[in-house]
């Protein structure tokens, strides 16, 4: 087994997030973060992230009833009803927020699938 010698900001960036994780779920039930490469002011890549929970069945309907064509309403429900915090300027440039959109269609996909498997579970005690 190899040993990995980690730097010590690489240590207390993980501890760090673990700690963020932790309160967050205590806090919201299911988080998400997700990390999304913005260009900064002087034109150099950067990774930053947000955090977001899970959406309530509410915001599942009006999401899912948006026709396909029309993508910046379900993008702008998303972020306005299950963003917890992370970097602004992935809200403010168009194409972070596609990006942090995309990178969300999985976590949003196992809320749909939690949602309606809890829905259609029989409730008889004789199941």
């Amino acid at each position: 087994m190899k040993k990995v010698d980690l730097k010590p900001e690489q240590v207390n960036a993980d501890k760090e997030y673990f700690e963020k994780l932790k309160l967050l779920r205590m806090k919201h039930g299911h988080v998400q973060c997700i990390q999304v490469e913005i260009f900064n002011d002087d034109g150099e890549p950067e990774l930053v992230e947000a955090w977001f929970k899970r959406p309530s069945l509410q915001v599942l309907d009006a999401v899912s009833a948006i026709k396909n064509d029309e993508l910046s309403e379900p993008v702008n429900l998303i972020f306005s009803e299950c963003w917890l915090e992370g970097d602004k300027r992935i809200k403010e440039r168009d194409y972070a927020k596609l990006d942090a959109f995309r990178s969300l269609n999985k976590f949003l996909k196992s809320s749909v699938a939690v949602s309606y498997t809890h829905l259609t579970l029989p409730t008889t005690p004789y199941v």
